[in-house]
């Protein structure tokens, strides 16, 4: 588990982005990620903060809701990312593929994106079809990577669609909690009084 302490929810940016990032690669480095990334911890250190360094805040996005900032490790599998996080998988995360025309970038990655809160209420196919030019659809990858930045309680307001992505059956795959518990899914089969959608996108 983590040792680094990293705030709940990032407040809206512009932030310390150098000790939001440094905090979020101890995190990083707690779980396992550069052994994954075949990578050493003091090379993939100076590679985040490099990236941190070189990031630069668009206001433009943060107009439309994009306002976190967090570290991704793109070319991790999704697998790794929710089993480190303590996600209850009922869909195979190994089997999901791209929503048509989503393209996302290749290894660690700042991104500027947003969790949910901009698409809370909107059903998540809708989003696929209809969103801001300026956003690309997001994918589990980021929704995990937060979950263990941020943790399970970032879920109890709504379930965290990833319209990016689809399932091995075709449907949106989505982080939610149950019982305390973050599950990994694509088919809402429970009673979850009160639920509502919210999807994630990042910067294009």
């Amino acid at each position: 588990m983590p040792t680094v302490p990293v705030l709940r929810f990032a407040p809206a940016l512009p932030v310390n982005l150098a000790g939001v990032i440094y905090a979020q690669v101890q995190c990083l480095i707690d779980y396992g990620l550069p052994q994954q990334l075949h990578v050493v911890e003091d090379k993939f250190k100076d590679a985040a903060m490099t990236l941190a360094a070189d990031f630069t805040y668009s206001v433009e996005l943060a107009g439309i809701g994009l306002d976190r900032v967090w570290l991704v490790p793109y070319g991790v599998s999704d697998r790794y990312l929710a089993e480190a996080g303590g996600v209850n998988l009922r869909v195979d995360p190994d089997k999901f593929s791209l929503f048509e025309g989503v393209v996302v970038p290749d290894g660690l990655c700042v991104v500027q994106g947003q969790l949910g809160q901009k698409h809370k209420n909107r059903g998540p196919c809708d989003v696929q079809t209809n969103y801001d030019t300026r956003e690309r659809l997001g994918v589990p990858t980021e929704g995990l990577t937060a979950l263990l930045y941020w943790g399970g309680d970032m879920l109890q307001q709504y379930f965290m669609y990833f319209p990016g992505a689809n399932s091995e059956r075709g449907f949106i795959p989505f982080l939610s909690l149950l019982d305390g518990k973050p599950v990994l899914d694509d088919l809402c089969s429970y009673n979850y009084p009160g639920c509502a959608f919210g999807s994630v996108s990042c910067g294009s």
